[in-house]
């Protein structure tokens, strides 16, 4: 998982508390295909993540954006290879 954060480009109200934008990107480590990628603005709410080893499944957060991955022994196809 790999997330940033940056001042929202949206928020020019000198008199308000600057956002944020949050950007989350899960790639498959062995192919370095995206699982999910998303950005979203809010406020720093949380991030991290939480495992719950009895449903197979890992909750990620970053600021307003909220993920979950659930694992299952079901074979994953290869990815697609280009034609040549």
């Amino acid at each position: 998982m790999l997330t940033s954060q940056a001042p929202s480009p949206d928020n020019d109200e000198p008199a308000r508390k600057p956002g944020r934008a949050w950007t989350m990107l899960l790639l498959e480590k062995s192919t370095g295909r995206v699982l999910y990628e998303s950005t979203a603005t809010g406020s720093v709410e949380r991030y991290g993540w939480l495992s719950d080893p009895e449903q197979h499944t890992i909750h990620l957060a970053a600021g307003a954006i909220r993920a979950s991955l659930r694992f299952s022994a079901a074979p994953v196809d290869p990815p697609a290879t280009p034609n040549q």
